[in-house]
């Protein structure tokens, strides 16, 4: 599932890029890296960024949610706190990617004290902002959930 993401690599460097990892796609005629290579810094000086576009993900707010955004090569921008995909001007996104252009419903519950750690163990979290426990999820909710839903 890995994308192919263009480099501008000046002729004099070709035998660094190769050996950092570049190929050569000779139908294309340049040089590329894949989608978890581009994130080396060997390969800034030659991203070609005028062809990329960045997409916003939401994954599910759990551990399965962000496996597998990073097994669809997503990567999360820790200052924005949001995780993206990135996108040539010939790629296109995934039906994975398509259904997490908007983020999962939040589903508010009502978990007493006692709670907390059964409500951690069906995938709530704690939002500090609303000061309540959350489900951020597509899946189906879990008969625990159900009967705590706010």
């Amino acid at each position: 599932m890995t994308k192919h993401l263009y480099l501008s690599v000046p002729y004099a460097e070709r035998t660094l890029a190769r050996a950092l990892g570049a190929r050569w796609c000779p139908q294309a005629r340049r040089w590329y890296c894949t989608t978890t290579l581009h994130r080396s810094r060997a390969f800034k000086r030659w991203r070609d960024t005028s062809r990329w576009r960045r997409v916003t993900i939401h994954p599910d707010d759990t551990k399965g949610g962000i496996r597998a955004a990073k097994q669809h090569d997503c990567l999360f921008d820790s200052a924005a706190k949001s995780w993206y995909v990135v996108v040539t001007d010939d790629g296109t996104l995934t039906a994975w990617h398509k259904a997490r252009l908007t983020p999962a419903p939040t589903h508010v519950l009502r978990v007493s004290f006692a709670e907390r750690e059964a409500a951690k163990k069906h995938g709530a979290r704690w939002d500090a902002t609303l000061r309540r426990w959350v489900v951020r999820s597509r899946a189906p909710l879990s008969a625990w959930l159900l009967q705590r839903l706010a």
